[in-house]
């Protein structure tokens, strides 16, 4: 069998067990958060069970968040700041492919539809809670898409906005803060 063939069959057979293991360790955390809260707080070291179970479900939330169509910083921020109190260690090498490759969707997405202003929108808020996040991402592919944006669209937006086009305002608005966001030269003129 070929690895990725086995990988799937892997997958298929590990998923029911695996969600099982986080769901008992997610139930220990949440029973437990405040306790392991105030020894983070303290400085105890923890036991590590606890420790375990606090990884496995903020690493967990924080997955299915970032994976969803929402990227809300408003749900991401609580879970980080969780995770920072209670002393879990993030996987950031996880989390931030997941992320990286939403992203890079959202940036798709407004390059291919780029009269929906909510498409930009997404971006823009995505592009800001990558400022906040505690882990870098790679962005060069992202960076490409938003430059594609800059050559593609930009002069036509630009000149709608000139011409008092209130979309075409915001489009603009939206675009600029990305491009900041995603440390992109913003054209001054």
């Amino acid at each position: 069998m070929f690895a990725d063939e086995r990988r799937k069959v892997l997958n298929i057979i590990m998923g029911p067990t695996l969600r099982e293991a986080e769901a008992a360790y997610s139930s220990i955390y949440e029973h437990h958060a405040p306790l392991i809260r105030f020894l983070t707080g303290t400085g105890t070291p923890r036991p590590i069970v606890l420790s375990v179970a606090a990884d496995l479900c903020l690493n967990a939330k924080l997955r299915m968040v970032l994976q969803g169509d929402g990227l809300d910083s408003q749900v991401v921020r609580p879970l980080l700041e969780e995770a920072r109190l209670a002393g879990a260690t993030l996987d950031e090498t996880a989390l931030g492919l997941l992320l990286k490759i939403n992203i890079e969707r959202l940036a798709q997405q407004a390059l291919e539809q780029c009269e929906d202003l909510s498409c930009m929108e997404r971006l823009n808020k995505a592009a800001k809670l990558v400022r906040t996040l505690p882990f870098e991402i790679n962005l060069w592919q992202i960076q490409n898409i938003c430059y594609k944006i800059l050559h593609t669209k930009w002069a036509d937006f630009k000149e709608k906005a000139g011409l008092g086009d209130k979309q075409a305002q915001e489009w603009i608005r939206y675009c600029t803060e990305v491009f900041e966001n995603f440390k992109l030269h913003v054209p001054q003129a």
